[in-house]
């Protein structure tokens, strides 16, 4: 048998050596990916939930509205999907990766769209646009 302790053993790190990984260009470009995948979450449901009660809906309407994040919680079931399927075209001219989040981008664009044409009493009182007539008194 062989002594497992024969070998030497690295001098454990300080803690500023160790807190230093966390500021490593690596680590601080995951922190901006993952604070950046974090965005459509808040633009999608925060945004959309915050003009819905400015338009005066029900609360029962807005949770409705809350199945919106429901894509990120089941990412583990499409996530294999994107990681196999090829999207005729799109594969050929840009790769894999970069088909599938043209793909979403085009998604995203034409969601923001669909919501700003069909909810046009939302869409004017964010503009800043009021259809109902001012009521101050003049001084």
């Amino acid at each position: 048998m062989s002594d497992q302790n024969s070998g030497a053993t690295a001098p454990k790190p300080s803690t500023w050596q160790a807190l230093a990984v966390f500021f490593e260009h690596r680590t601080l470009v995951m922190l901006a990916l993952g604070f950046s995948a974090g965005l459509p979450n808040l633009l999608l449901y925060d945004t959309i939930s915050a003009w819905m009660r400015q338009a005066g809906l029900p609360l029962d309407v807005i949770t409705l509205f809350s199945l919106v994040t429901i894509t990120y919680a089941i990412k583990f079931l499409w996530a294999p999907i994107v990681d196999r399927v090829k999207i005729p075209g799109l594969y050929q001219m840009l790769g894999k990766r970069r088909s599938w989040m043209l793909l979403a981008q085009i998604g995203v664009i034409f969601g923001i769209w669909a919501i700003a044409v069909n909810m046009p009493a939302v869409s004017a009182a964010v503009a800043g646009v009021s259809k109902a007539p001012c009521n101050r008194r003049r001084m």
